[in-house]
């Protein structure tokens, strides 16, 4: 049984005409975007990394291509390859005309793109990721805002000026010289730590 791994999953970003350089086909490629998410149980929970690019439909062949190059597309839906070399244009606009009545350019054929308008659920997964964690962080840092706080370690006794009558202690001086109780017995040396210790804690006097 697997507990934990990854799994990839690809969205269809967009369709482009182009003319394949592998198998030389001139057809419908896919705007894709992969991505690899961590999953436990089969479930994606965090995504790993990602990859965009453009599928040919005949016969799979990967152009991988830039984030914002991608990005950009989808949004003016329009995408140029103005370096690419394509064969057989004349043909390529000729069909192109006998079906439009006009013979367009190879800009016309090659250069749009069809933004798909549903992506799907791994898309919109993708794009809540960062509000996931930005809220995740944040339940954190309230829960520790509001959680219990620790107790402050009492500081280390140290020896006082106290005044002792039989078992009771009437006054002790605080090392800033002021006087906590009356200076009446006999003088003494106690160990506490300032404050005068709550009935909780012990005065400790030789």
């Amino acid at each position: 049984m697997i507990f934990y791994g990854y799994e990839r999953h690809g969205t269809v970003l967009g369709l482009k005409t182009e003319q394949c350089l592998k198998c030389g086909v001139t057809g419908p490629h896919q705007l894709m975007r992969k991505v690899w998410w961590a999953s436990i149980f089969t479930i994606p929970f965090m995504p790993l990394w990602f990859r965009h690019g453009m599928a040919c439909m005949n016969c799979d062949a990967w152009t991988g291509l830039p984030w914002r190059t991608m990005r950009q597309a989808t949004r003016t839906g329009i995408l140029k390859f103005p370096d690419r070399r394509r064969t057989g244009m004349w043909d390529i606009r000729q069909a192109a005309a006998d079906e439009n009545g006009m013979i367009p350019t190879e800009q016309d054929i090659f250069d749009p793109v069809t933004v798909n308008p549903n992506k799907g659920g791994a898309d919109k997964a993708l794009k809540l990721w960062p509000v996931a964690i930005i809220l995740i962080v944040g339940v954190i840092g309230i829960a520790g805002a509001l959680g219990p706080k620790s107790a402050p370690s009492p500081s280390k006794p140290t020896a006082h000026a106290c005044y002792a009558q039989e078992t009771f202690i009437n006054g002790c001086r605080y090392d800033n010289g002021t006087m906590e109780g009356d200076p009446v017995g006999t003088p003494t040396t106690c160990y506490f730590s300032e404050p005068l210790p709550t009935p909780d804690w012990r005065v400790y006097c030789p």
